[in-house]
């Protein structure tokens, strides 16, 4: 299986580069095999039984750029234990794009200050949100905890320390983020509901940007797994833990070619101004073409084998031509080897038996034949007196 996956993620690096908007997170494939050793349990997830990947995608198209198996806690390789499994995960997946100003999103499971320096200076910027128990959570925001309660919904702050800046924006619960990019004083609008008593009223309220490209771009691997999901190959399995990652491995495949094709499509729509199908032209239409190709190749029909030098048998017995050839060309005398088969192509009578196949060496050896052709079919050569 190691085989097949760094195949995929090969094929998919090489033939798409994502847009500068990314995301991380996981990706749940549903088993029930008790056996792999690797299967995991995520009781928030749909699936919440199967085996985890970690995969980095494009934030606008859902492409899976990159992905790796989860093997457990015990055998995942932590490059350093003090810095976490979220550390590993990201910097392994993110490794091939440093240098070239990606924006990656995250949830709060991966963002920790160490990873957003560790990423900044590699020039890949980390946009996540923070938990209140967070080690990222500024200190200003932890020593005044009660902000939230003496606040309405749409109020925020920010703080900068370094090179980023922490911002707290109250909705329904406050939502903590950090980015190396945006501006505290950047601000979009939003709208929600809101109870004004006697009725609910749809009303805008303040959101800072980063919170509106946050909720934007975070969901590539959601958009991936929609995807995914909609005609999914899964076949379930009780005996063969492999298929689990064999089968989705094609649907990745197939998803990320359809993705190619879209923008292909969005990027020289003068090449198919005359078509009528590239309008209605979904996943499903996409899958059954590829499908109906695959099938107009077909196998390879199976062709007569024509049969070209097979024994035959003589009524008399004749002298192996082989055998008086080979010892004529050693100077040596010649046994008497009458026999009865000969090659029904090259009309010559030779040794067909389980001690002496002279049928096999006479096609095989291409100077007996010579010799033949220039010195004639030689009769058993006499003993000398």
């Amino acid at each position: 299986m190691r085989y097949l996956l760094d195949h995929v993620k090969e094929i998919s690096q090489r033939l798409y580069f994502p847009h500068k908007d990314i995301s991380v997170d996981e990706r749940m494939v549903a088993s029930t095999h008790k056996y792999s050793g690797i299967r995991q349990f995520i009781k928030d997830k749909p699936i919440r039984f199967g085996i985890k990947l970690w995969v980095l995608a494009c934030s606008v198209t859902g492409y899976t750029w990159n992905f790796f198996v989860y093997l457990g806690k015990k055998r995942t390789n932590i490059v350093d234990k003090s810095k976490g499994l979220a550390f590993t995960v990201v910097t392994t997946l993110c490794e091939k794009l440093y240098g070239q100003g990606f924006r990656l999103y995250v949830d709060s499971f991966y963002t920790t200050l160490r990873l957003a320096i560790d990423l900044l200076t590699n020039k890949v910027y980390l946009i996540g949100a923070i938990r209140s128990n967070s080690t990222a959570m500024p200190l200003v925001f932890k020593q005044s905890v009660d902000w939230s309660k003496l606040v309405s919904r749409g109020d925020f702050r920010w703080h900068r320390e370094g090179s980023f800046v922490f911002i707290q924006w109250k909705d329904c619960k406050t939502v903590t983020l950090m980015s190396p990019l945006h501006k505290g004083s950047d601000v979009t609008s939003c709208f929600r509901t809101i109870s004004n008593r006697s009725a609910w009223k749809r009303q805008n309220v303040k959101q800072p940007q980063v919170i509106h490209d946050y909720n934007v771009n975070m969901g590539g691997v959601d958009l991936s797994n929609q995807y995914l999901n909609k005609y999914s190959s899964y076949i379930r399995t009780q005996n063969h833990w492999w298929k689990v990652l064999f089968f989705p491995c094609f649907d990745i495949m197939v998803v990320n070619s359809y993705i190619v094709f879209q923008e292909f499509i969005g990027k020289y729509p003068a090449q198919f101004e005359n078509t009528t199908f590239v309008s209605r032209f979904g996943q499903l239409e996409f899958r059954e073409s590829i499908a109906s190709e695959l099938m107009n190749i077909g196998r390879p029909s199976v062709e007569n084998i024509v049969v070209k030098h097979m024994p035959s048998f003589l009524s008399i017995r004749k002298d192996c031509v082989y055998c008086n050839a080979k010892v004529s060309m050693d100077g040596l005398p010649s046994p008497s080897h009458k026999v009865f088969s000969v090659c029904n192509t090259c009309n010559v009578p030779l040794c067909c038996s389980a001690t002496r196949n002279c049928f096999y060496n006479w096609h095989t050896e291409v100077n007996i034949q010579t010799y033949v052709s220039q010195n004639g079919k030689f009769k058993k050569r006499k003993l000398e007196t």
